[in-house]
């Protein structure tokens, strides 16, 4: 995890795939898939990056953990060009994330300010009629 958290994200996949073996619980895993997903996301590995996310999200959306596999699932589908999905992702994020996590709020602002500059108009016009 110290890896992770300096930011040495090529550094930290090896340990955390380490400790993803043998996960003490359901929830340490999801967290340990999270933050393994994240590695391979800043590391531009994104087939590897939606496999871990996707493991990482908990069955119940009230989850806090939720929210922050759904705001990095919009990260990984930006990357990938999958703009209305990364809309869709960021949405959902900024729908279930608690409105204490001013950080999280913030950076889902930041992405839905400007992510429809790279949704053809025709895709956002039948969006707000469906």
């Amino acid at each position: 995890m110290l890896f992770f958290k300096l930011k040495r994200y090529a550094d930290a996949v090896h340990p955390l795939n380490g400790a993803l073996a043998f996960p003490e619980t359901a929830m340490r895993k999801r967290q340990l898939s999270l933050h393994l997903g994240i590695c391979h996301l800043e590391n531009g590995n994104l087939p590897e990056a939606e496999q871990k996310l996707t493991e990482s999200l908990p069955p119940k959306c009230d989850d806090p953990l939720w929210a922050e596999a759904q705001f990095q699932l919009g990260r990984l589908y930006f990357q990938q060009r999958a703009y209305v999905k990364a809309k869709k992702a960021f949405e959902l994020c900024e729908f279930f994330t608690d409105e204490t996590n001013t950080e999280l709020k913030q950076n889902i602002s930041g992405w839905l300010s400007g992510i429809d500059t790279y949704i053809p108009k025709e895709i956002r016009e039948r969006q707000r009629i469906d």
